[in-house]
């Protein structure tokens, strides 16, 4: 959730299909827009792992340039996956 602006991370069309991308929308707290984190090594990287599709988010031909399109996709729960792995500097 952006707390700024209420908005969160959404799968479009609250899609269960791999390769379908991630938009910004309003929150409505539906399960497209729950992400749990997975422990991927250390304390301050995760995989997200979406409720409603079960599949994770994920960088578009783990491209990391900017305007990269983010997509959900088959998880790595491993976190061998660098285009899976996200990171957060304050820890999970």
């Amino acid at each position: 959730v952006n707390w700024r602006n209420s908005t969160c991370l959404d799968v479009a069309g609250q899609s269960l299909d791999a390769w379908v991308p991630v938009v910004v929308s309003s929150c409505t707290g539906g399960d497209s827009q729950l992400w749990a984190p997975y422990y991927a090594g250390s304390s301050t990287l995760r995989v997200l792992r979406n409720k409603h599709s079960g599949l994770c988010l994920d960088l578009y031909d783990n491209n990391s340039a900017n305007g990269t399109i983010i997509q959900q996709y088959y998880c790595d729960l491993s976190g061998a996956n660098p285009a899976q792995v996200w990171y957060n500097s304050w820890g999970w």
